[in-house]
């Protein structure tokens, strides 16, 4: 999954709700900010079968050094 609005808390609980209605399980590689997966607790990560996340790190002040 290498959408960062995908983790937004409303869709992946709207997700979570249909795999749940419709008696589905993924298993789900994900890219997000640690922002981003922070908005979810432990447990609607396991339910939605996250595997995987892959972290960004960027900083506000950095610069290249040409």
């Amino acid at each position: 999954m290498m959408d960062e609005n995908f983790c937004s808390t409303a869709r992946g609980l709207e997700l979570l709700d249909l795999m749940k209605a419709n008696n589905k399980a993924w298993g789900l590689y994900c890219f997000a900010s640690a922002n981003a997966i922070a908005k979810y607790d432990i447990r609607e990560l396991v339910e939605l079968g996250v595997i995987w996340i892959w972290l960004g790190s960027s900083r506000p002040t950095a610069s290249t050094a040409s």
